[in-house]
């Protein structure tokens, strides 16, 4: 199967989820010749950023990045080309869970340093879990189903490691099925053209989700800057995108800009022509937004205002309900979860628990001087408790 192919399996840690803006801060890469795995290659990465996003899915933070002293791409990018050179006849193949995405994140980051990818191939593990039948709506989904076991998930070293022994026993399986199976006609040529696939689970199954020739225009856009930010969520809302978070993510690379998406989202929450679905989406994106513009004064005010409109917006039915609820996956209800994220935005900055915003919210914690009996509970703790509102207070307090 391996036979003629030189296949390095990748994974990326970004920034966020567009290959135009986003940036690298991980990357791992693991040979695979012959069946066997070959020494690779793994390192933090540096983009030069003050603002790291997606911090709650990496736990990469420029703290992170500051203290290991983490090189920038102009020094890994030679070392990726190193382990993507071709060798004798052998076809170059790289390959990974969504390759395509790898794939053209670092194509990205190479141009900027002046570099390119080489002619490769690109191999999509999930393609062949679903040739071999094997579910595989995500990576995790792929490990459980395989009896894979996952140590640190959502790193570039553990999810490489994963998709590495992934690759090796679908290959196995898909062998025995059929002796004669090759890797060969799963191959694509890499082409800096490529789009990544957008796909979204429905009724427990992962779908395809079919963009039309304006929404897919504006997902390929760079939003960061405003106008044109505003403009491509537009018509997010207008096709009741399932990414819509994520692209409003794609928008926050610093405080400045999380201002701006989180003003903007506020003022189209109060749209009378968006149905119950993409207002949940809406109020997820406000708390991503007014968590990372790290003021406190301003998360709370954003939290007093959606408290007060959550009555008028009713709780999800049956009949009326958000994209979690509708799912019937035991996630908590956008309607309900804005609260409990807007105070982890509050508690947390760049992913790393704030001590000082702990004491502010609870002032008197474990291990402090307690009050008298009957002092009444102070700080945010204390607001949310006398509202009534004990189980965002017990969230925070958990925290």
């Amino acid at each position: 199967m391996f036979s003629g192919l030189r296949v390095i399996v990748c994974d990326n840690e970004t920034t966020g989820l567009n290959t135009t803006t986003s940036r690298i801060v991980s990357v791992a890469l693991s040979g695979v010749h012959q069946g066997r795995v070959l020494a690779g290659y793994a390192t933090l990465v540096d983009p030069g950023l003050t603002h790291i996003g997606a911090t709650h899915i990496h736990h990469i933070t420029a703290e992170v990045l500051r203290r290991a002293e983490a090189p920038s791409f102009e020094l890994v990018g030679p070392r990726v080309l190193e382990h993507l050179e071709a060798r004798g006849d052998a076809t170059v193949v790289l390959a990974g869970f969504n390759i395509v995405f790898d794939a053209l994140m670092l194509h990205n980051e190479l141009v900027r340093v002046g570099l390119a990818l080489p002619a490769l191939q690109l191999l999509e593990v999930k393609t062949l879990a679903e040739k071999a039948e094997v579910p595989g709506g995500s990576l995790a989904d792929l490990a459980e189903a395989l009896g894979i076991t996952s140590h640190d998930a959502h790193s570039s070293i553990g999810d490489t490691s994963v998709t590495t022994e992934a690759l090796l026993r679908l290959t196995d399986k898909l062998h025995d099925a059929d002796p004669d199976f090759r890797l060969e006609p799963f191959l694509v040529p890499f082409d800096p053209a490529m789009r990544v696939s957008r796909k979204v689970v429905r009724g427990g199954k992962v779908e395809e989700e079919p963009l039309s020739d304006a929404h897919q225009a504006v997902h390929d856009l760079d939003l960061t800057h405003k106008a044109r930010r505003e403009r491509a969520l537009r018509v997010c809302i207008a096709e009741h995108c399932a990414h819509l978070v994520a692209r409003c993510q794609d928008g926050v690379t610093d405080p400045e800009r999380a201002w701006q998406v989180a003003e903007w989202v506020g003022e189209q929450l109060d749209r009378d022509d968006i149905d119950r679905i993409t207002r949940g989406r809406l109020l997820s994106a406000l708390a991503m937004a007014t968590g990372s513009t790290g003021d406190g004064a301003y998360i709370q005010a954003t939290f007093d205002w959606v408290e007060a409109r959550l009555p008028e917006w009713g709780p999800c039915s049956p009949g009326d309900a958000c994209d979690r609820c509708a799912a019937d996956k035991g996630r908590t209800c956008r309607y309900l979860a804005v609260r409990y994220a807007l105070v982890a935005g509050y508690l947390y900055e760049d992913d790393e628990l704030s001590a000082d915003r702990a004491k502010a919210f609870l002032p008197h914690i474990p291990g402090d001087k307690r009050p008298g009996r009957g002092h009444p509970p102070t700080g945010w703790f204390g607001k949310l408790d006398r509202a009534g509102d004990l189980d965002t207070a017990g969230y925070g307090a958990q925290l």
